[in-house]
């Protein structure tokens, strides 16, 4: 669910940085930012109140093109895994208008974590 929009910092040209933060409490996690416009995504931030299962947390760009199209971003293992960070000028990635992107993970452990996401991007 998302729970908060925060621009993080607005420039004199009008463009600003925002983060997206969603918030799942012990279910499986199906989380899709769709951003309203094209948008570069600077950093992925995830945490969870407890070590991950044996599961993987993918996150994957859904193509506006078709499933054809669609991309895996990033595949993370989470056994014995709290916090993922991806951030850097490698890591950076555009969704155009349409796309989106959808971060997975069965969160099946006992007990489940409540897992916090947070997308930092700018629109382009």
């Amino acid at each position: 669910m998302c729970t908060d929009l925060i621009i993080v910092q607005a420039f004199a040209d009008g463009t600003a940085i925002h983060r997206t933060i969603f918030t799942s409490v012990t279910v499986p996690i199906a989380e899709v930012f769709t951003p309203t416009g094209p948008c570069e995504v600077l950093e992925i931030r995830v945490h969870l109140s407890a070590a991950g299962d044996a599961n993987n947390l993918t996150v994957t760009i859904d193509s506006a093109n078709g499933d054809a199209y669609d991309t895996v971003v990033q595949t993370v293992a989470m056994a014995a895994t709290q916090d993922i960070h991806r951030t850097g000028d490698d890591d950076k990635f555009i969704l155009a208008t349409g796309d989106a992107l959808n971060i997975d993970w069965a969160n099946a452990g006992q007990p489940a974590s409540t897992v916090s996401i947070e997308i930092v991007w700018r629109a382009l």
